[in-house]
């Protein structure tokens, strides 16, 4: 989970949904403990974290809250995943320069580095890569250190030609639900790359969060790469729907991506959510991050959830009247 300071940018997609994609500035990560019913308040009490029915609730001076419902970061961060992340390729099996799975910069999935076109190699290398001061291709650089899930070159002969990959979270009890994932890529992209999520609800028919193709007729120059060069790359990935939205490399300075927020059509037990990627060249990058569920309709909780809320109510009294004594 992250608190963030952002200047969102909203528009109206092609299905007529509202999405809002918000740039990054800042990011200050914070832990979230769950250890049955959990509520940590500070001494002056500028925010208090709870887990009510299976959910995180963050309440920041008395601001209305959101609850986060399910989420995934790749990091050990997972929030009422119902079922773990799966994938049709087997990215260890994948050549080199190329990939379709979680990595980070720290860590080799198989005997290469990160592909070319996802690490920024301009000042530190990726392990396994090697320093390439020119380079001008690269979504994430030194100061992304997390892990993420990247699409690059998917036709390779390791699998189906495209990829797909899916996670299901539950959402039971909840709703008014809206879905945020990071997003970045960069590239000279093609008509016939394709990267597009989509969602689904208790096995019901897909809905679209999000489609990217490339717009041939366009160049990009993206944020600056860590030796602080700005490439102008042609053809860069717009959003389908709102073609003036392209999409950006990591931030530099913070290894930030851009937040991609749309609404939920509808709500029951279980949401999947697919992403699915086809890329033919050794200069295209994708990746994603930061699955987010929220809402702002609080589940009712169960019998056993309130009678543990009921138990910490009454110690959190008796510890204030404890002190009053004093």
């Amino acid at each position: 989970m992250s608190v963030r300071s952002c200047v969102p940018r909203e528009g109206l997609s092609d299905d007529g949904v509202a999405w809002t994609r918000i740039r990054v500035r800042r990011r200050k990560s914070i832990p979230i403990r769950s250890f049955g019913v959990l509520t940590v308040i500070s001494r002056r009490i500028l925010a208090s974290w709870s887990l009510v029915a299976g959910a995180v609730l963050l309440t920041v001076r008395g601001a209305e809250a959101d609850i986060i419902v399910a989420a995934q970061n790749f990091d050990g961060g997972a929030i009422n995943v119902s079922t773990p992340l799966s994938s049709n390729k087997n990215d260890a099996n994948s050549p080199a320069g190329d990939m379709f799975g979680v990595r980070n910069r720290l860590n080799r999935v198989n005997t290469f580095g990160l592909p070319f076109a996802i690490s920024d190699d301009s000042v530190t290398a990726a392990e396994g890569n090697t320093v390439f001061a020119a380079d001008a291709l690269g979504l994430v650089g030194r100061n992304k250190l997390d892990s993420f899930f990247g699409a690059a070159d998917t036709v390779n002969g390791n699998g189906p030609d495209a990829g797909v990959a899916s996670i299901s979270f539950s959402i039971a009890g909840f709703s008014d639900l809206t879905l945020s994932i990071d997003i970045d890529g960069m590239g000279n992209f093609e008509a016939a790359d394709l990267f597009d999520f989509t969602y689904a609800i208790d096995g019901g028919s897909e809905q679209t969060f999000a489609s990217f193709r490339a717009d041939e007729s366009a160049s990009k120059t993206y944020r600056a790469m860590d030796s602080g060069s700005t490439p102008t790359i042609d053809d860069p990935l717009a959003l389908v729907g709102s073609p003036t939205v392209f999409l950006d490399k990591s931030i530099a300075a913070t290894g930030a991506f851009d937040t991609f927020t749309r609404s939920i059509r509808g709500t029951g037990s279980n949401l999947t959510l697919f992403f699915r990627a086809t890329t033919d060249g050794s200069d295209e990058a994708f990746a994603f991050d930061n699955i987010v569920i929220r809402s702002t309709t609080q589940a009712v909780p169960e019998p056993a959830s309130m009678v543990l809320l009921g138990i910490g109510a009454v110690g959190m009294f008796a510890t204030m009247r404890r002190r009053a004594a004093k």
